[in-house]
């Protein structure tokens, strides 16, 4: 048996406890949060205006920090080897990974791959 350390603990409570900092710490989640939904949009959008065949809505109906891709395993071999892109060989992907400066990027290595 295990026990955690009791410090985590003791930042959650000095946050929870405090009213000002526990609304800096909610107002931190919806920024990281509203990044997320941004970077799926903006991937999306990127995949759509490249015509890069198949449905992209997937992307944006999907929630949290990963999403599948639905690329084949040899896809996201191809987007390793080619274009130094890393997910799981099951196409699932860190949307945390994108931002405004490589999601181009990403999309059209993805374009690369799928065409």
């Amino acid at each position: 048996m295990s026990t955690p350390p009791a410090f985590g603990a003791r930042i959650v409570s000095t946050i929870l406890d405090d009213g000002e900092l526990e609304a800096i710490w909610r107002q931190d989640l919806q920024t990281m949060a509203g990044r997320i939904v941004k970077m799926r949009h903006a991937l999306r959008a990127q995949l759509e205006e490249l015509k890069t065949p198949g449905r992209w809505d997937h992307l944006t109906s999907q929630i949290g920090m990963f999403c599948y891709s639905e690329l084949a395993a040899e896809q996201v071999d191809a987007l390793r080897e080619v274009d130094h892109v890393y997910m799981t060989r099951d196409g699932r992907m860190s949307v945390a990974g994108l931002n405004a400066s490589n999601v181009a990027y990403f999309a059209r290595a993805i374009k690369a791959v799928v065409d």
